[in-house]
């Protein structure tokens, strides 16, 4: 099979769905509703899709047609317009990061210590394995797992995205919500998580929110107090 446009070529050589997306967004925003104009995007998307890219604005930035969606093509397709974006700090992410080394590393020394009374090689293969996994582990759920995002519409619907996706979508208007939060010994937050009930169903969600931070947590709980009837659990 001959493969005609650079589109095609650049997305069989890399297979990068994130590029088709870039593209797909593009083309959607450049047409504008109009099919002539969806003509148009489609035409240059197949000459070179780096002008289409150009045009549309996505150039630049590999996640903006992300962003041109979420507000876009949300509001298009549900109606609703995002009022308000909580997302994890730039400050929890790096003390995620300062964090995550530390138990690995406290393992490593436990293992080295009972490294002196079993002269293994298999012993010290198995730790230093165990150090490593367990610090890959630990640094994936520092940028990975505690990359949250919370959306309120002003139609009163609540969206969780986790590491870039959508995870669940809550309609306020017939969902309790609640908190539980647990403190450390120096006042700290060492457990925050947010109670989702639907009062239709009866099912619950439980949303870690520690990576918000206890300021923006509040704030996005007083929002959604306007949503709906809040019955917030407060545990020191």
């Amino acid at each position: 099979m001959t493969i005609k446009t650079p589109l095609l070529k650049y997305y069989l050589y890399y297979n990068d769905d994130n590029f088709l997306d870039r593209v797909h967004f593009a083309i959607i925003k450049l047409s504008n509703g109009n099919i002539e104009s969806l003509k148009s995007a489609v035409n240059m998307a197949k000459k070179d899709w780096r002008d289409l890219l150009v045009c549309a604005e996505f150039a630049t930035d590999v996640k903006a047609h992300i962003t041109w969606a979420d507000t876009t093509l949300y509001k298009y397709f549900f109606g609703g317009t995002i009022l308000v974006t909580y997302k994890r700090t730039a400050f929890n992410l790096i003390k995620s990061l300062l964090i995550a080394p530390l138990p690995p590393a406290a393992v490593g020394l436990i293992l080295l210590w009972l490294l002196q009374f079993f002269d293994k090689l298999w012993l010290f293969v198995a730790m230093v394995i165990a150090v490593i996994a367990i610090f890959v582990f630990m640094l994936y759920n520092a940028i990975f797992s505690d990359n949250i995002r919370f959306e309120i519409t002003d139609d009163g619907m609540l969206n969780y995205y986790q590491m870039g996706k959508l995870k669940k979508s809550f309609d306020l208007s017939v969902s309790d919500c609640g908190y539980r939060l647990v403190q450390d010994a120096n006042g700290g937050t060492d457990s925050l998580r947010l109670r989702i009930t639907n009062a239709e169903s009866g099912s619950t969600e439980i949303i870690h929110c520690e990576p918000l931070g206890r300021r923006q947590f509040s704030e996005m709980f007083e929002k959604l107090q306007s949503f709906s009837t809040v019955e917030p659990e407060h545990l020191n």
